[in-house]
């Protein structure tokens, strides 16, 4: 019913020449068939991952003001490794939603590289102050729960580190070859967005 409905306004916009619109219901389509049928799997495919992240990146766009920057890179080889699905969004969800100011410039960093049989993942937002928010919280629930899906899905083959200094908030996150597949690699584009 809902693919439905996304097909009826994708039309829709195009019949109105809104290639803006029909691109958003677009991705915003290719986000919900990755969440409904995909991501209850094991592992997916790294490129589908990375997708996945592309598109909610993209979305986040339409809401941004001109003071936020978002620096986005790819660099490695993505196919045919794989990762757990959705291990890495509530990073970045975290740095969107705790990391943009609307009276404060605001710059967030995500780097995305496959090198040496390595996914290395690094996440980087400021922090800024929250009057309503405990000085002693770090991360929410989400966060909480990643960190332990990662310990049951990687035990000690992974590394993650947050460090909150210099008013950043910073995640590094290192899964190693043990769990992705390294069969006939496949390079892919290597890329850099600033938005």
């Amino acid at each position: 019913f809902l693919f439905n409905i996304l097909n009826s306004l994708y039309g829709l916009a195009l019949k109105n020449d809104d290639d803006e619109t029909a691109e958003g219901i677009t991705q915003r389509s290719q986000m919900m068939r990755y969440m409904l049928y995909e991501s209850n799997e094991d592992r997916v495919a790294l490129s589908k991952e990375i997708s996945y992240l592309e598109n909610y990146i993209d979305l986040q766009r339409l809401r941004i003001n001109q003071q936020t920057q978002i620096h986005f890179s790819l660099d490695g080889t993505s196919d045919p490794y794989v990762i757990a699905p959705m291990i890495l969004m509530p990073f970045v969800e975290n740095a969107f939603k705790h990391g943009i100011s609307v009276v404060n410039p605001s710059e967030i960093f995500i780097v995305l590289q496959v090198a040496d049989h390595m996914l290395h993942f690094m996440v980087r937002n400021p922090i800024h102050p929250n009057p309503a928010k405990n000085k002693h919280d770090v991360g929410g629930i989400g966060l909480k729960n990643v960190i332990k899906r990662l310990d049951l899905l990687y035990g000690k083959r992974h590394e993650w580190k947050i460090n909150t200094s210099e008013g950043f908030y910073e995640v590094n996150l290192h899964i190693p070859q043990g769990r992705l597949r390294t069969e006939k690699p496949a390079n892919i584009s290597s890329a850099s967005k600033i938005v």
